[in-house]
């Protein structure tokens, strides 16, 4: 009876180090997913927040402090902030309006973001 008594408790031992084991991985495994997913987010951000600056710049070619603007925009954009986007994009409408046909950028087209 005794004998049984101690691999009985070796047994238990055995199985603590191996669920150990096996579930350090799976959570490594888990988490790499996570991050993962997380690089995927960011650089999709990264592509459209470099989209939306390019775009400002193009319709906003004769501005003077078009740099500014576009750092504003792709740095408002990476932020999460709509409302910088979109005042960025009305004020892009109201100063095309006040341009004369011939000198529109974009080939006469008014930008409709």
């Amino acid at each position: 009876m005794l004998i049984r008594k101690q691999y009985s408790d070796r047994r238990s031992g055995a199985v603590a180090v191996e669920t150990a084991l096996i579930l350090s991985m799976t959570i490594l495994i888990l988490f790499g997913t996570f991050e993962y997913g997380r690089l995927l987010m960011d650089w999709n951000v990264l592509n459209n927040a470099a989209r939306e600056g390019c775009r400002y710049a193009l319709v906003n070619n004769t501005s003077t402090t078009v740099n500014a603007d576009v750092t504003s925009v792709v740095t408002g954009y990476m932020g999460g902030n709509r409302q910088l986007q979109q005042l960025h994009c009305y004020r892009n409408r109201d100063a095309q309006r006040r341009l004369d046909p011939g000198q529109q950028s974009g080939g006469g087209r008014p930008y409709h973001g």
